[in-house]
């Protein structure tokens, strides 16, 4: 999720989204009632996304094509449900919701549950809203300039930069690893299954 949020750092400054649609709610809502409806609409498009494309979607189609198609056309379909007239989309906000969308189909597919992704889908949809209320309250929304040349003059950019190679290569090494587990799992389990049944 680190990494996930590094990454969005370093495109916003290039193209950045809007997320006008959230304001409405900052201006009318008290904060204790948006905390609980952030909770709720995160958990929300948590357990119902999570369990329609990694669950059934991404479910149905590894069996027949294996995970890479799978998490390809998952991925695509994720995105392509992202478009719409709520929040306007843009390249790096496609790419950012697509590199999301491969984290949670890996996870799924190594874990061979949903649950880790409900989990990081809720966590990080609330942490990314609550975060953008406080940029609100504190007028950082970034409304300067925007595109590479001008971000690649800021510290703050090449920071986020840093932070993503960092936590990227990090993220790399977790997966590796939860995928050897996995491997490990999987061989524990079909050693302990008779010959005859291991193909049903």
């Amino acid at each position: 999720m680190t990494s996930v949020m590094a990454l969005h750092l370093v495109l916003s400054p290039i193209t950045p989204p809007t997320y006008k649609v959230y304001y409405k709610l900052f201006l009318r809502l008290p904060f204790p009632t948006l905390v609980v409806l952030v909770i709720t609409l995160s958990a929300v498009a948590g357990i119902v996304e999570e369990a329609a494309f990694r669950g059934y979607m991404q479910g149905a189609i590894e069996r027949r094509h294996g995970p890479v198609v799978a998490i390809a056309v998952t991925t695509f379909f994720f995105v392509l449900m992202h478009f719409g007239d709520i929040q306007a989309m843009s390249a790096p906000r496609a790419l950012f919701i697509a590199v999301v969308s491969v984290i949670y189909g890996v996870l799924t597919h190594l874990t061979r549950s949903i649950l880790p992704g409900i989990i990081l889908h809720s966590a990080g949809d609330a942490y990314s809203l609550m975060l953008l209320w406080f940029y609100w309250v504190h007028s950082a929304m970034g409304n300067g300039p925007i595109g590479f040349a001008n971000a690649s003059k800021r510290p703050v950019f090449w920071l986020a930069v840093g932070e993503l190679l960092v936590f990227t290569a990090a993220s790399v090494w977790a997966f590796r690893n939860l995928a050897n587990a996995a491997e490990s799992r999987r061989k524990v389990l079909s050693d302990g299954i008779p010959r005859d049944y291991r193909s049903v």
